[in-house]
């Protein structure tokens, strides 16, 4: 069988694309690949078989993918790889699958997320960090030995292709897998009895990302001060990032005591087991696997067209751009108008992601190799 490279800046069990990843090195595996990993960090303990393999880190984000573009040349050469896939912005490999989307698009969109800041809207136009990413990011692209672009979602395809039409014979689109055992309705209902609900009283909602801005976090606030004009409604909120620049919006609209801060957690399920509603008011997401994990679990999500899943989601459920809080907040209200709409909005839910499990997804992904090896 191949022996296949998988390359990602960081193979830790937080984030989507790495936890997407270390699920996906576990699925070749099993199916008789052999596996390397090639990054600038693993967990602690990787399943017996996969081989990892540590890239030494430049001083700067630039030289931090010139040192990882030439350990993953290294590794092909002396463990003669069939080839390489690649989710960071390093060139010239066989397929390339950048979870984080078009760079350029999600810079425009974080300027959005930042509409009174000069100098959060200055330091994304400045710094050097950004116009690495854009300078890599056109090198992946432009790369001609590249025999296969990967996009999360047709909504970030679009993009992609109006970017770089050069390689419109490329493209094809793969959604992200979700273990559909680990996050179901059955183990919604099993932690609904035996976790611990962080809110004793009121509706809890949730809302999940490491990037608060850009994923809509201060809009989501805005939403649920709108809502407990209606509801005792709460905020779950789960991501590495800090609270401190919320929390003098928080005391200024009496909300402190209603959003919880839970961070990272490593069983996001029995957050979702408790919420009534996902809210992710992003500005830009190529397509969202905590979105896609609440759907699993039967969990209704209201996004924006800036989410790849939107185009999976009924139209009711994904309004224009985060500045609609008023109408999230009534898309909110409908889901809980009745515990009969509620159910039918949690049984759709899961009948959306049904086709997106692990076993279908590897298919997909074992007739890629084929053709690619071939």
């Amino acid at each position: 069988m191949w022996k296949i490279g998988l390359v990602l800046e960081r193979f830790t069990p937080y984030g989507g694309a790495e936890q997407y990843a270390l699920e996906f090195a576990k699925q070749l595996f099993q199916r008789g690949v052999e596996v390397h990993l090639i990054g600038f960090s693993f967990p602690s303990s990787l399943p017996k078989g996969i081989v990892s393999h540590l890239a030494r880190r430049g001083k700067t984000r630039f030289t931090d993918h010139w040192h990882l573009f030439h350990s993953v040349q290294n590794v092909r050469f002396h463990c003669r790889l069939d080839l390489v896939w690649t989710m960071a912005r390093i060139p010239h490999q066989e397929i390339a699958q950048l979870h984080g989307g078009l760079h350029r698009l999600s810079r425009r969109q974080n300027l959005l997320a930042h509409p009174h800041s000069l100098g959060k809207r200055l330091f994304q136009l400045l710094s050097p960090r950004q116009w690495s990413l854009l300078f890599w990011e056109n090198q992946v692209y432009k790369s001609q030995k590249t025999l296969r672009f990967l996009a999360l979602s047709h909504w970030s395809l679009e993009h992609l292709k109006r970017a770089y039409p050069h390689l419109s014979s490329k493209w094809q689109v793969l959604y992200p897998a979700v273990d559909l055992q680990r996050f179901s309705p059955d183990e919604r209902e099993k932690w609904q009895k035996q976790g611990e609900n962080p809110v004793q009283k009121g509706i809890p909602f949730l809302f999940v990302a490491h990037s608060p801005y850009l994923k809509g976090l201060p809009k989501a606030l805005e939403v649920l001060f709108l809502l407990r004009q209606h509801i005792d409604a709460k905020l779950l909120v789960l991501g590495d990032f800090s609270k401190k620049p919320f929390l003098k919006w928080l005391k200024k609209k009496n909300l402190v005591e209603h959003v919880f801060f839970l961070g990272s957690v490593k069983k996001p399920e029995v957050y979702y087991s408790f919420a009534k509603a996902l809210l992710h008011p992003t500005y830009y997401d190529p397509c969202s696997l905590a979105c896609l994990e609440a759907l699993a679990m039967g969990v209704p999500v209201v996004t924006t067209r800036q989410n790849g899943v939107a185009e999976l989601l009924p139209s009711s459920w994904v309004v224009e751009s985060p500045e609609n809080t008023f109408q999230m907040v009534e898309t909110l209200l409908k889901l809980l108008s009745s515990s009969r709409t509620w159910e039918a909005a949690s049984e759709k839910a899961r009948q959306i992601v049904t086709p997106l499990g692990w076993e279908s997804h590897m298919e997909q992904v074992m007739k890629i190799l084929e053709e690619v090896v071939e």
